[in-house]
C-alpha cells in the first residue's frame, strides 16, 4: 500500500455474485492491515485528523507485528503470543495438528 499527496489511494479489488468490482479501502481498513488496533484509529480520527492524512499516516508506517518480530529476534524475546494471538500455537501443537505426521509418517 501507499499514499501520496497527487491522489493514490490504496485500492482492493473483489469478486460479488461474478461482478468484478474495485473499491478504495477505508482509513480503518488501512489502519487494521498495518496492524494498528481500532483504538489507535478511533484515536486518531477523534482528534480531529482528516481522512487523507489518516491514509498517509496509515500506509506509510511498518507493519506493527513485523515490527514486534524483528524486536523480539533481536533481543531475545518471545514474540509470537503477541504477535499471533489467539491464534499462536507451539511447535508441538503445530506438529500433532499435522495429520501426515500422527500416523507414523505415512
Amino acid at each position: 500500500m501507499r499514499a501520496e499527496s497527487h491522489g493514490n489511494l490504496p485500492i482492493v479489488m473483489y469478486n460479488q455474485y461474478n461482478d468484478k468490482r474495485i473499491r478504495k479501502l477505508t482509513p480503518l481498513e488501512c489502519f487494521l492491515l498495518m496492524g494498528f488496533s481500532d483504538t489507535d484509529f478511533y484515536h486518531c480520527r477523534g482528534v480531529g485528523i482528516s481522512d487523507s492524512q489518516l491514509y498517509k499516516q496509515a500506509v506509510n508506517s511498518i507493519v506493527v507485528n513485523v515490527l514486534m518480530a524483528i524486536f523480539g529476534e533481536i533481543y531475545n524475546v518471545d514474540w509470537k503470543p503477541k504477535v499471533y494471538g489467539n491464534f499462536y500455537k507451539t511447535e508441538k501443537e503445530m506438529m500433532a495438528a499435522l495429520p501426515l505426521l500422527k500416523a507414523g509418517g505415512k
